[in-house]
């Protein structure tokens, strides 16, 4: 009986799965290979871990897919430019985020006059959709 040959790793499709973000589940899968395999393999490579390892490749998808906002961002799509604003340079929308949570009289009292405006506004909008009537509390 002839000894079965030993398949080499492919390191180029477990890399670009990684930069996918699939799960450990998912490169098996797609790899058709053990868990144990994969690990011996990291282990052969350099890498302690398979967590170890998935760090490094994520990373490189992440970095792609935010290379890939800006590009879009650049490109003139507002809705993108708005969000990158809002989680690189802290813009916020006071008026919706104070709208949708209950107010302590404290902090209206602090609230300038155009915000408090803003969150009527959005308030009575929101209560138009609902048809719910404004329910006042004391």
């Amino acid at each position: 009986m002839a000894k079965k040959e030993k398949k080499e790793f492919d390191w180029e499709m477990a890399e670009a799965l990684g930069k996918i973000h699939c799960t450990e589940v998912e490169i098996l899968a797609v790899m058709k290979t053990t868990k144990s395999k994969l690990e011996t393999a990291l282990k052969n490579h350099g890498f302690s871990s398979y967590t170890e390892w998935y760090a490094k490749h994520s990373s490189h998808g992440k970095m792609s897919i935010r290379r890939k906002m800006f590009e879009v961002a650049e490109n003139g799509n507002v809705q993108m430019l708005v969000w990158l604003s809002k989680q690189y340079l802290g813009f916020r929308e006071p008026a919706v985020e104070l709208a949708s949570r209950k107010i302590e009289k404290e902090e209206i009292a602090k609230l300038d006059d155009n915000t408090l405006e803003a969150v009527a506004r959005r308030i009575l909008q929101e209560d138009h959709k609902s048809k719910k009537g404004i329910q006042l509390v004391s």
